[in-house]
């Protein structure tokens, strides 16, 4: 059985501390050690593979992701590319950054990149064809998401990026870090925007309104912030019991959610600033949310290992996704609001009908925790990010072929 329906979820209360957020960064901190160790046992001269070069015709292969997946029933299994442009030096942050990029039809998967440093948060914007990346080491780095070249990159923080967005012009990206500070940088001058100072802990998680003009921060500090982005004013502030871990804002731009480290959701309407309900479903903490297109659902990804989708009409759960062997720490939503996605600790990327509550897809080729998820270009392209350094570019292609292999 792959889901539970129905509105009668238990709560368990986790009494320990920030548990899963301590194992995460020791986890992470563990993994930008071992990644440093390699750097400095490689020699000092890699060698360079050749580049393959991309018709025109595999750049425009990516179709239909959505419709496919929905369609079809069978796991796709994304086997690492062997293609790579050769290594970019990057002036702060992103060392022996593996700008690779290749096709494999077959598979379904665009390998856009791989890199030493361990990659945290990620956004994408469809219209402008670039991808942004959050590192541990406090830098952000922007990507040509069909050349897979490195366009730039910025020492931004002092300490870890939890997480990117980009603004729907393209032109702002904020971060958010360990260091308590959220930063807006200006891709287009290449130069800081605004330095948003507020937050007392761990900046966990970003949201930015469908009209770009405001941003929502999550805090370990209890709080849930709302900023205006062009003037970097601080316009409210949600106080909550818990730590937050994950917000969204719903589309529509009335409501916002934030997730808490004990496994519960808080509905928030923007206008009146005031708290609809708190939801209780999941035991352990929510790392990650998502609205629907429409805005009537929300879906949030856990520690407990599942994912539940959320009527905001009703204020009920709609159904438990499970499946995942690990801690969910990523969700989104398809633009047609018939898909959902979650990425994983144990490494895979599941596919969710929302009408039948099913899985219908599980990818792999990750190699450790899918970190973000990202619908982009109309749902043909789903971008996931992980610790493993590597962002992936999910398409139809493996399923559309799969009856020649």
């Amino acid at each position: 059985m792959e889901f539970i329906s129905g509105a009668s979820i238990n709560v368990m209360i986790v009494t320990s501390k920030s548990t899963e957020a301590k194992k995460r960064n020791s986890f992470l901190k563990n993994l930008a050690s071992k990644k440093r160790q390699q750097r400095e046992n490689q020699p000092s001269k890699a060698k360079k593979s050749r580049k393959k070069k991309t018709s025109t015709a595999e750049k425009l292969s990516l179709i239909s992701l959505v419709a496919a997946c929905i369609a079809v029933g069978i796991d796709m299994v994304a086997p690492p590319m062997a293609t790579r442009m050769g290594a970019v030096n990057v002036a702060s942050g992103v060392t022996d950054a593996h700008a690779s990029f290749g096709f494999d039809n077959r598979f379904g998967s665009r390998q856009a990149f791989t890199t030493d440093a361990v990659t945290y948060g990620s956004t994408m914007h469809a219209a402008s064809q670039i991808f942004a990346t959050g590192h541990f080491d406090g830098t952000i780095s922007v990507w040509d998401s069909v050349s897979g070249k490195l366009l730039q990159s910025h020492q931004v923080h002092s300490d870890a990026v939890e997480d990117v967005v980009l603004t729907p012009s393209g032109k702002l990206l904020a971060s958010g870090s360990w260091d308590n500070d959220i930063r807006i940088w200006n891709l287009m001058t290449k130069q800081l925007f605004h330095d948003l100072v507020g937050h007392t802990d761990d900046v966990k998680s970003l949201a930015i309104s469908e009209d770009g003009s405001l941003l929502v921060s999550g805090s370990f500090d209890k709080t849930v912030r709302i900023w205006d982005i062009w003037s970097g004013e601080l316009l409210h502030t949600f106080e909550h019991p818990h730590g937050i871990t994950a917000v969204a804002i719903s589309p529509n731009g009335k409501t916002i959610v934030s997730g808490d480290r004990r496994g519960m959701l808080h509905v928030w309407d923007l206008k009146t600033k005031m708290k609809l309900l708190t939801l209780h479903g999941h035991k352990r903490t929510v790392w990650d949310l998502a609205f629907s297109p429409d805005s009537t659902m929300v879906v949030s990804g856990s520690q407990d290992r599942t994912a539940i989708a959320w009527d905001l009409q009703k204020f009920e759960p709609v159904c438990m996704f499970v499946g995942h062997g690990r801690a969910v720490y990523s969700v989104a939503f398809s633009p047609d609001g018939r898909t959902v996605a979650s990425g994983s600790y144990d490494h895979t990327v599941k596919l969710w009908d929302v009408k039948n509550h099913q899985r219908v897809q599980t990818l792999r080729g990750h190699t450790m925790a899918v970190w973000d998820l990202e619908f982009a270009d109309e749902g043909k392209v789903l971008m996931s990010s992980s610790a493993d350094g590597a962002v992936r570019f999910w398409s139809a292609e493996w399923l559309t072929n799969r009856a020649a292999l």
